[in-house]
Parts: structure tokens; sequence; C-alpha cells
């Protein structure tokens, strides 16, 4: 007599999910991006300026039930870390494959001309996505003139009119040496417009950083009130400013830069009149 076989339940179960499924099927993740942003109207000094924004969830899963921050801030494109300006946006969730296309208002600038505005939806990161790298969006756009019952627009006399182009030049030291625990020892920079413009007045001090690079932490030489003063300089015009400390250091090698006052004092050309230079004492 032939024996009839008997199939397993659990066995055929799982052979039916996986013929339907994949044995390797991928979670399911929201993807969330902002395909496009947009001032409308004059952006202007002040919180009545609107941006127009198009979220879209490229991934197949539901956001969750948490509504979805964007962080919206601008900035001058100049000094991004001055005059920053932050706007709160809040959107519903999104199913996978949803767009939303909205205008947030009361979005606010600080300073007139370049700037940029940089948003990020899901700032906090309270939704888990398959791709966390295309979340920021950024736009640049001019901003001239008030929001009505603001006040005018402060003058900016870090601004130099187009053709002024500043440069700096080490003179002491003049290598890349200087004499350890020297005493009275004074930094000097030649100040020069090579531009077609007249360039406008600036103070300058000069720190000293413990690498190569000028980065992180740096001592002020000479001290806090070390400032030198360079007049407005007209095109061909050049200046000395110096800086002296009572005692350089005893040895090593530091990187050395100036700084500015008006701190974002700029011109056609910024990079060579912040000219780092690396020293060693000895």
């Amino acid at each position: 007599m032939q024996r009839q076989s008997r199939s397993n339940p659990l066995v055929a179960g799982l052979a039916l999910l996986a013929s339907l499924f994949g044995a390797t099927s991928a979670l399911a993740l929201a993807d969330l991006q902002i395909t496009a942003m947009n001032v409308v109207g004059s952006a202007r000094v002040g919180d009545c300026n609107s941006v127009s924004m198009t979220v879209r969830n490229n991934g197949d899963a539901f956001t969750g039930n948490a509504t979805l921050d964007i962080e919206l801030v601008t900035f001058p494109s100049g000094t991004p870390f001055q005059n920053r300006a932050s706007t709160p946006v809040i959107i519903s969730p999104m199913q996978g494959g949803a767009q939303v296309t909205f205008t947030a208002s009361n979005v606010k600038f600080l300073a007139e001309g370049a700037a940029t505005l940089q948003a990020v939806v899901d700032s906090t990161q309270e939704t888990d996505e398959s791709n966390e790298n295309n979340n920021v969006r950024t736009l640049s756009t001019n901003v001239s003139g008030s929001c009505p019952g603001a006040p005018p627009p402060k003058p900016r006399p870090d601004r130099n009119p187009s053709g002024c182009d500043v440069t700096a030049t080490y003179i002491q030291p003049s290598g890349n040496t200087a004499p350890a625990n020297q005493q009275n020892y004074s930094y000097q920079l030649r100040f020069k417009n090579q531009g077609s413009r007249p360039c406008n007045g600036f103070k300058v001090n000069l720190s000293r950083y413990n690498n190569k690079t000028c980065s992180g932490y740096g001592s002020r030489i000479g001290g806090s009130r070390a400032w030198a003063s360079v007049p407005s300089l007209a095109p061909g015009q050049q200046a000395v400013a110096s800086i002296t400390e009572r005692r350089t250091p005893s040895g090593g090698t530091v990187c050395i830069k100036p700084g500015f006052s008006p701190n974002s004092y700029g011109d056609d050309n910024n990079a060579n009149h912040r000219t780092k230079k690396v020293i060693k004492y000895q």
C-alpha cells in the first residue's frame, strides 16, 4: 500500500510569503526631499517675506504620525554666521509618494545684499529615511529695501563699492621665522588697494593659532586691545599696520592671520586681505 505524503503547513506558509514578498525584501522607508523653493516677490529686510516650497516623500513608507519640521534659515551669503534669522515651519505627515506645495510666511532677513536661504526638512531626524543626505535645499537671492513699518536698513560700512580690492602682505616677519623670546616684537602688514575704486578704512588685529591652518581657537597677539587703524585707500595707495607684543613665544610653529573691524569687511576679493602665514619661533 502506497503511503500518502503529508505537507507541513508552517513550511508551506513561509514558502508562500517568500514568493509574495521575496525572501530578502528590504524594509520600506520614507525619503523626504525639498524639490523646489522660491521667494515670493522681492526679498526685503524684515519679516514680511514669503517663501514657496515643495516637499516630496520619495520613499515607499508613511513618515509617521508626528508633524514634520523644516528648519528655514536666512543669512548674508558673504557672512553666513552673522545676521542669521530662523523661521519655524511645520507640515503634516506624508504618505509614500505624496507631495505638498505650500507657502511659509513671516520669513525674516536681517541685512540687505546677497543672501542665502537654507531649508532642512526633518531637521530633528524624527523620521527614519532611506536617504538622509537629500534633506537640504539652498537658494540665493538679493535683499533690497525694508518691510513696511520696519526701520530702514543700516548703512554697511563693511561693504566696499565694486572695484575696491585690498591686499595684505606681511612685512615682518618677511620670511617664515620670527625671533623667540623677543622683547617688543612688532608684526607688520602692508595693505594696498590694487583696485580701481577707493576702499573704506578699517581696523585690524592679529591672532596666533597653534597649528598650520589657523583653525580652532586663536590668541590675540598683543592683547584684546591691540588694534591698528588703516585709513581709506585710494586706488594704488598703501598703508602699513603694526601690531606689537611684549614677548614672543619661546618656540614652536604657529599660524597667524588678521582680523578686521568691521568683522565682515569685504571687497572684490576677500581672500587676499585675510592672508594666513605659518611661522616658526626660533
